[in-house]
């Protein structure tokens, strides 16, 4: 599970409800799509590049990616990567692959990601690392 704060409730987000069994109400959480999820694990790797230690994104993404919204991730992209005043120089896709490309090449950050014990889904980093460039080339605006 992964919580967050955000203050930006502009995108749709699904609502699940938790049946507390000793109340007659129930707790509902707000969570965030696929497509947003996938944005920030990306903008975080565009952001810090292979200084990065969120080792987990990368099979996050791999996992998240299969029946994402892609025209809402490619709206959450435009908001939050493009629009990001923070973010020089990253206003096409291009760009973010050859950042991404960067990351995913550089030898340091690839041994930190196999020692890091992040690969929670059991497949083989290389694949997918190969699978996450594959569908961030996929991506056309």
């Amino acid at each position: 599970m992964d919580i967050g704060v955000h203050s930006d409730l502009s995108l749709e987000q699904e609502e699940y409800a938790f049946d507390v069994a000793f109340q007659e109400n129930a707790v509902s959480l707000l969570i965030n799509s696929k497509a947003q999820m996938i944005t920030e694990k990306l903008k975080s790797l565009v952001r810090f590049g292979s200084r990065s230690t969120r080792y987990k994104d990368v099979f996050d993404i791999y996992y998240l990616h299969d029946g994402v919204d892609m025209e809402q991730f490619k709206s959450c992209i435009q908001k939050y990567i493009f629009e990001d005043d923070t973010l020089k120089n990253v206003t096409s896709m291009d760009e973010v692959v050859k950042r991404i490309e960067r990351v995913f090449t550089n030898r340091r950050y690839l041994q930190e990601v196999e020692k890091s014990g992040k690969n929670w889904i059991g497949i083989p980093t290389e694949e997918v690392l190969a699978r996450d460039l594959e569908f961030l080339k996929s991506i056309k605006f």
